[in-house]
């Protein structure tokens, strides 16, 4: 979207075996995190969730949801300014080498189009554990 103030945002995780979830949003929201939380839920039965200090991750309304869901749900928040543990932007930098580098998308639906089909054939081929060991 050469020139083109429009954007997309995403939220996005991955399980252990590298299938991608992801899910289209205007604005990212504490709202916005618990619906996409709530996805993930009624497709696997526990779920770690690994994720930055954004505000939308740590909003009082998502922290009541973690504690009530509690016992099939866990989040672990990496530290402020720590981007290279998050394994999630791993994720990002594959997509932004193989889809979105040096391309100009003419609109908001065809960028999304991309991406989809992207992530419906990529694999993350990384180690998340390598993430989780000091």
């Amino acid at each position: 979207m050469n020139g083109s103030t429009q954007n997309t945002n995403v939220y996005g995780a991955y399980t252990h075996d590298g299938k991608f979830h992801y899910k289209f949003v205007e604005r990212q929201l504490a709202t916005k995190t618990i619906a996409f939380f709530e996805r993930l839920r009624k497709i696997y039965k526990k779920i770690i969730f690994i994720v930055d200090k954004a505000r939308w991750h740590t909003a009082k309304i998502v922290e009541e949801y973690i504690s009530k869901n509690a016992e099939n749900l866990k989040i672990i928040f990496f530290p402020t300014t720590s981007p290279d543990l998050n394994p999630v932007e791993e994720c990002w930098r594959q997509t932004r080498n193989n889809v979105t580098a040096n391309k100009a998308f003419s609109s908001c639906d065809e960028l999304r189009k991309e991406l989809r089909r992207h992530w419906s054939r990529q694999k993350f081929q990384h180690k998340s554990i390598n993430y989780l060991l000091p």
